[in-house]
C-alpha cells in the first residue's frame, strides 16, 4: 500500500508540472498526504486546490455574465456545479485535519 501512495504521489506531481492548475491532482495529493498522516502537506495541497477552484469558478461566472450560446451556457453550468462540489469536498477535508 505504501508503494502505491509513493507511485501515485510521483505521478500526480508529474501531472502538476504539466498543468499546475489541475485541481483534481492537487486534491488527490492532499488526500494521499492526509492518509499518510502528513497533515501540513495535505493542508498545503488542499489550500492550493481551493485557490485554483475559486479562480476557475470566478472565471466561469464572469463568462456567464457575458453573452454565451445555449450550448456554452449548459457547459459552463455543468463545470460550475462540478467545481462547487469539489470545493465543498476540499473544505470538508480541510476541516477534518487535526
Amino acid at each position: 500500500e505504501r508503494h502505491d501512495y509513493v507511485s501515485a504521489q510521483e505521478r500526480l506531481k508529474e501531472i502538476l508540472e504539466l498543468d499546475p492548475r489541475f485541481e483534481r491532482a492537487l486534491i488527490l495529493l492532499g488526500d494521499i498526504y492526509r492518509n499518510t498522516y502528513r497533515y501540513e502537506e495535505a493542508k498545503g495541497y488542499y489550500q492550493r486546490a481551493l485557490q485554483v477552484i475559486d479562480r476557475k469558478i470566478a472565471r466561469l461566472e464572469r463568462k456567464l455574465a457575458g453573452e454565451v450560446t445555449a450550448e456554452e451556457y449548459g457547459a459552463i453550468r455543468t463545470d460550475l456545479a462540478r467545481l462547487r462540489q469539489q470545493r465543498e469536498g476540499v473544505v470538508r477535508s480541510l476541516a477534518q485535519l487535526p
